[in-house]
């Protein structure tokens, strides 16, 4: 096709074709463009050729078939492969098709997962190379769904990170095991980054214990444990408790890592954040400076942790009356975002300071365009876009506009969750 000057689009095998009303057979479209509906035998109708046409496209442009399941004599089946292959792509199957589907039960289990074809493999393997590949490929999920939470794709990761949870349990890997630590620490940070705080807590409580147990406390993977129940106390408003455990999070990062390790600025950041929450305002300036100056030293240009020290040394220098210096590392920190979730922060932040020294029609827009893009990204429900629509409420009463701003947190009583 490289080579083609003029193409053209010819249908041609039409020997699975079927009327939508008059099915001719259960097994719809080739094997490898078939849609999850199809296989799961499910209720299916004209948009499964739209499927089709996309895994085509996929193939044209990539040079490789999409989805193409492979069995394994006595493991697994080709639909069982296939199937797991959707997921990894494009996140957990919806509970409402596999609700519809006659051939669920075949695949998934009570809790939508298809951990019974690990337990089919771990049963059919020998117990030696199959369960070494299996372990290597549950790691590379496990980095997979940790990239997939750092991008905001968090359903695609959590469902990921589930999978590889039951996949561990049928190896008989239990918490004191490294490799179930790190899947549990990621799901732990999944939970959090959607605003589930409680959930995450349980999680990052047992994995600091755990590590703390096996590994002692200097160990660099108890330190980032203790750093991850640091921040999900912190989003929770538990500061008493999260402030010195993130103090010992950064004293020893210092001393293991370094002090100018990205993991240890990192830490340097969260507890300047944790002393704005406190108002600590002379030390979390001291501190989100340190971090804002190391980060640009070591750090790349542009690279989001910068963004975030820009917003938390803004945010304190506007406590301390530092105005000027505030908005020009607000407008920079907004000049920088790249990615939608960065683009939601940067607008709050930016017009949150704005409201305040009173600049009402600039901040409404900025937080007009953060509550549409933080709906559409995370949901009306989650803490970002909850706290989106909050300042946006206060703008609008601010500017005189009373039926705007009733309007708004109208919407965040009907949600039925306070705002965090």
């Amino acid at each position: 096709m490289s080579e083609t000057t003029r193409g053209r689009i010819v249908i041609l095998d039409l020997g699975v074709a079927s009327w939508t009303d008059k099915h001719l057979s259960d097994n719809m479209q080739p094997e490898h463009l078939r849609a999850p509906e199809v296989i799961l035998g499910a209720p299916w109708d004209p948009p499964v050729d739209i499927w089709s046409l996309g895994c085509l496209v996929m193939e044209f442009v990539k040079g490789h078939v999409a989805f193409l399941g492979a069995a394994s004599e006595g493991r697994w089946s080709s639909e069982d492969d296939h199937l797991a292959q959707h997921m990894e792509v494009l996140g957990r199957m919806p509970s409402r098709l596999l609700l519809r589907g006659s051939k669920t039960d075949q695949y998934f289990d009570k809790e939508d997962t298809m951990a019974q074809v690990f337990q089919k493999a771990m049963e059919a393997a020998p117990a030696s190379s199959s369960t070494e590949h299996l372990r290597k490929d549950l790691a590379t999920k496990d980095s997979l769904a940790a990239v997939l939470t750092k991008s905001g794709r968090w359903d695609e990761a959590e469902a990921i990170l589930r999978e590889v949870l039951k996949a561990r349990e049928t190896l008989g890997q239990t918490i004191a095991d490294e490799d179930m630590l790190m899947t549990m620490n990621n799901l732990g940070a999944v939970l959090n980054s959607q605003g589930r705080f409680s959930e995450a807590e349980i999680l990052h409580r047992q994995v600091l214990e755990a590590d703390e147990k096996s590994l002692g406390s200097e160990h660099t993977d108890t330190i980032t444990s203790m750093n991850n129940l640091a921040d999900v106390l912190t989003r929770q408003g538990k500061l008493d408790e999260a402030e010195p455990m993130q103090r010992q999070v950064v004293a020893l990062s210092k001393q293991v890592r370094g002090p100018e390790h990205p993991e240890t600025l990192s830490a340097m950041g969260n507890l300047g954040d944790i002393l704005l929450r406190q108002k600590k305002y002379e030390e979390a300036e001291t501190v989100s400076q340190a971090a804002l100056e190391l980060r640009r030293k070591v750090l790349r240009e542009g690279h989001p942790e910068i963004a975030s020290s820009l917003n938390n040394l803004a945010a304190v220098l506007s406590k301390r009356g530092k105005f000027d210096e505030a908005e020009a590392l607000h407008r920079e920190q907004y000049a920088l975002a790249q990615t939608n979730l960065e683009k939601i922060g940067s607008m709050s932040g930016l017009a949150r300071f704005l409201s305040s020294r009173g600049h009402y029609d600039e901040a409404e827009t900025l937080l007009q365009d953060a509550v549409k893009m933080s709906t559409g990204e995370l949901g009306p429900n989650h803490p970002t876009t909850r706290s989106a629509m909050s300042d946006l409420g206060d703008v609008l009463l601010r500017n005189g506009k009373y039926q705007g701003a009733e309007d708004v947190q109208r919407k965040i009583l009907r949600a039925g969750v306070a705002v965090a």
